[in-house]
């Protein structure tokens, strides 16, 4: 019988349950990084052929793309809903891993990855900072890096790993941290229940059903601010007789590339319609316009700090 801190034995060694947990973590980044790796390319990749070749600005490919990943996101998340509801069903209200009709793996790999950095909620957020300011939308800058175009689209799809990797943990780190509140809140609302019971049941039950979707909110929020600093960081720059190419560059990496990733409009929308059907429509409804409104207000502020309105937009 191994003892509390080992596990089954691998290939005849002992293996400590530290270990195989770093294991799976590490898998499960792997599987992230592909799908990060793919879907930020294939969002750059987008962005190129919508400016060159069909001359749009990058809006249009910024709201092609993210009704694209979402629809597939939703594609997804049905038929992982249908073989649950299905699973429960048949093993007598036991859910099996295996019976939830995508692995894990290629969960991560095609919704957590390929989806969350296929779609971004930060370009949105920015194209509608310059547009309430009366300025022109943002360019993609993607033709105007000063390194090759397939070299620029493989260097914002590798910094998208980064900014998908930091989307995945803070993510469970939020999700963590909100689920404990929830529990607070629950436990405060039993002690009172018989003075205020509406009152708590109702707070108890939104925040129960909000919770697990804070963390994306979170996520998007930040990035959104995030993006709005570093544009006009990077017009400050620009402004100050930086060379454009290199800013070019510089944006197509962090802006695209890390900032891409890091937010994601596909995961938000899915979060509100799985309320939806949940029966809390206004719930839906609450968080999907509350996290945009928080989302351009952050994205403005970020841009007002970094001095964007003394120099015009990017």
């Amino acid at each position: 019988m191994p003892d509390g801190k080992k596990a089954q034995t691998e290939g005849g060694a002992p293996m400590n349950l530290h270990t195989r947990a770093f294991r799976s973590l590490n898998n499960m980044w792997v599987a992230l990084a592909i799908g990060a790796l793919l879907g930020s390319a294939a969002r750059l990749s987008a962005d190129a052929f919508f400016t060159s070749a069909l001359h749009a600005p990058v809006f249009a490919s910024t709201v092609a793309v993210n009704l694209l990943g979402t629809l597939f996101l939703c594609g997804l998340t049905a038929r992982r809903h249908r073989a649950a509801t299905s699973s429960t069903s048949t093993t007598g209200g036991m859910l099996l891993a295996k019976d939830s009709g995508i692995s894990e793996r290629a969960w991560v790999i095609w919704a957590t990855g390929f989806c969350g950095s296929f779609t971004t909620y930060s370009a949105l957020a920015l194209s509608a900072t310059h547009a309430s300011a009366g300025y022109p939308l943002p360019p993609s800058w993607i033709d105007e890096a000063s390194v090759p175009l397939p070299l620029g689209i493989m260097a914002g799809a590798i910094m998208g790993i980064v900014g998908a990797t930091f989307r995945w943990r803070f993510n469970a780190w939020l999700t963590l941290r909100f689920t404990a509140v929830q529990k607070r809140i629950a436990l405060a609302a039993d002690c009172r229940r018989r003075k205020e019971e509406c009152v708590w049941a109702t707070l108890t039950r939104g925040f129960t059903v909000l919770a697990p979707l804070m963390g994306i909110a979170v996520i998007n929020v930040l990035g959104s601010g995030a993006a709005g600093f570093v544009a006009g960081s990077y017009q400050m720059c620009l402004a100050q007789g930086a060379e454009r190419g290199v800013i070019a560059f510089a944006w197509l990496c962090t802006g695209s590339g890390i900032l891409g990733a890091f937010t994601t409009f596909s995961t938000a929308v899915v979060d509100a319609w799985m309320i939806v059907r949940r029966g809390y429509v206004w719930g839906g409804a609450l968080i999907f316009a509350g996290v945009w409104v928080f989302a351009w207000g952050a994205c403005a502020l970020g841009w007002k700090i970094a001095g964007i309105s003394a120099c015009g937009a990017m």
